[in-house]
């Protein structure tokens, strides 16, 4: 965990009890947020990705800059106000004619930011045409996923900044950070395309440090946590009781789907087993 530096800048913000508190942000980061906010007066949109394993902070992170943002706008950030997790909600959120210049967090936003998704559902269109059109709405928008390679090449050529994740012999706090969007999209087909790791990775990040991981304390986690249940059965019957599909399970769908499209086996994709549930998921996703 990141302890507080004198090189770190200072904000107080509103906590999730409505009280001002003292909260620490890396020179870098607070930076590039304020960078932002400057092209949002420029009546621009300002658009950031966030990767990372499961675990290493990005809701942290996420929610900490989506404060620093709501906060330079004099405004509180708030769930309810600035976190979605499906893509009917991050369109429903664009198409809001009293919330210009907001911060839009999309965690797990693997359910329509992805190339997959895009691939095989009109949701991913509306996604690209709803970032686009929206642009004089002046928002900042943050799409979470694990790997950069999730997102489509629309989105990572739109992308003003990537911040990447990660821990440091099980430690948490730490991140690197792309604000040159020719390094962007160098990694971005490093990875899509020709299969690399960070290993192989030469482009040195712009921004490098560690973050504070604010989330419960900006935030109700109670709250946030029932929230992204509710809106994470992204699918589900008109009727009561009906049968629900988890966003992980809708993952786990196109990613077969994909394979399948590749000319995969079932034998190659996992067996009879996953056919069977493949098989059983189409038939329930094809009577909604």
């Amino acid at each position: 965990m990141a302890e507080n530096s004198k090189y770190n800048v200072k904000v107080q913000l509103t906590n999730k009890d409505g009280e001002l508190q003292d909260f620490y942000f890396h020179p870098g980061l607070y930076a590039m947020i304020q960078t932002g906010y400057e092209f949002m007066k420029k009546k621009r949109h300002f658009f950031g990705l966030i990767t990372g394993g499961v675990g290493d902070g990005k809701s942290n992170l996420a929610v900490s800059l989506g404060a620093l943002w709501e906060h330079f706008n004099e405004r509180d950030f708030s769930i309810d106000n600035n976190i979605v997790w499906t893509t009917k909600k991050f369109i429903d959120k664009t198409n809001d004619e009293t919330n210009q210049t907001h911060c839009i967090m999309w965690d797990e936003a693997i359910q329509g930011a992805s190339g997959k998704k895009m691939a095989l559902t009109t949701e991913g269109d509306m996604l690209k045409i709803a970032i686009v059109t929206k642009r004089f709405k002046r928002h900042f928008y943050i799409l979470l996923v694990d790997e950069i390679e999730e997102y489509s090449w629309k989105l990572i050529k739109m992308a003003n900044f990537w911040v990447h994740l990660e821990n440091s012999y099980g430690e948490r706090g730490y991140f690197k950070t792309y604000v040159n969007k020719g390094k962007i999209k160098a990694i971005y087909q490093a990875f899509k395309f020709y299969k690399w790791d960070w290993s192989k990775i030469t482009l040195k990040p712009d921004i490098k440090g560690r973050f504070y991981p604010y989330l419960p304390e900006i935030i109700d986690e109670d709250l946030y946590d029932k929230t992204k249940m509710q809106e994470t059965q992204v699918i589900e019957e008109e009727k009561s009781g009906g049968k629900k599909i988890s966003i992980q399970d809708l993952k786990r769908y196109n990613e077969i789907k994909e394979k399948r499209a590749k000319k995969m086996t079932w034998e190659q994709i996992g067996g009879e087993k996953e056919r069977m549930w493949f098989s059983r998921t189409n038939k329930h996703l094809e009577s909604i």
